[in-house]
């Protein structure tokens, strides 16, 4: 028997020159003193304000490859200099960078069948990193598959600077082989 399936396609679109870098650097560090401070701005339908927080924070979580973070949700007034700041059905006429900068941010309504959201790393009013993602379908797994791409194009895994690809020269190159005979 063979199972077919059907993905909506997550479109992630990372929307300021930022590096990714410096923000998973910055993470690193927050995430060593503890939950990294996250606010989450705008409803999912059918959720209440901690089912939704709780969805966020845990995607966003599972979102970030390479590093053992946890995101906890706190209120915008209540949110410290460094913090996360995740809007759901994001206005699409208000630039990104403004996401640290305060105010309301979520659109009136939502997308047709679909999903909008935005993201920054902030420190102060100044977006480090800022990504925005979309998703043609709403249901609950592509909402996850959404967050978890957010969080991943915002803080980019940094394995090949972590551990060592690209420490040999370029001219030196390493293989592995090897042959059976009879």
């Amino acid at each position: 028997m063979f199972l077919l399936a059907c993905q909506s396609q997550v479109d992630i679109d990372r929307s300021i020159e930022a590096d990714g870098r410096t923000a998973r650097e910055a993470l690193t560090r927050l995430a060593a003193r503890g939950p990294v401070p996250t606010v989450v701005e705008g409803d999912l339908p059918g959720l209440t304000a901690t089912q939704r927080d709780q969805l966020v924070t845990g995607a966003l979580a599972e979102g970030v490859r390479g590093l053992d973070v946890t995101f906890v949700a706190v209120p915008a007034d209540r949110a410290p200099e460094q913090r996360v700041v995740v809007a759901l059905e994001r206005q699409p006429t208000r630039p990104i960078e403004t996401l640290c900068s305060g105010g309301a941010s979520r659109a009136s309504g939502g997308m047709a069948g679909g999903q909008r959201i935005a993201a920054a790393f902030c420190d102060g009013a100044k977006a480090v990193s800022a990504v925005e993602g979309t998703v043609a379908a709403s249901g609950p797994r592509e909402r996850e598959r959404l967050l978890w791409r957010t969080a991943d194009a915002l803080f980019p895994d940094d394995y090949e600077d972590s551990y060592g690809f690209g420490i040999l020269p370029e001219w030196l190159g390493v293989g592995v082989g090897g042959s059976v005979g009879f």
